[in-house]
């Protein structure tokens, strides 16, 4: 058995607009659909951890200013 046969599976339903966006995005990026939505997935969390510390400094600075 190879590693691929031990990889879970995730089924996604996109419209045709949707799936034309994530083609094109993987082509660019030279990346497979699978390996593209995973790099956006990593991107928002990164970026989300990013805002919410950005949130947090900007809350104590408010505190401070008080």
């Amino acid at each position: 058995m190879n590693e691929d046969d031990k990889m879970p599976r995730r089924t996604i339903s996109l419209n045709k607009k949707e799936d034309d966006m994530l083609k094109d995005l993987s082509e660019k990026e030279h990346r497979s659909c699978s390996q593209q939505i995973v790099h956006m997935m990593e991107f928002y969390l990164n970026h989300r951890k990013r805002n919410r510390k950005d949130i947090g400094d900007l809350t104590e600075l408010s505190h401070d200013l008080r």
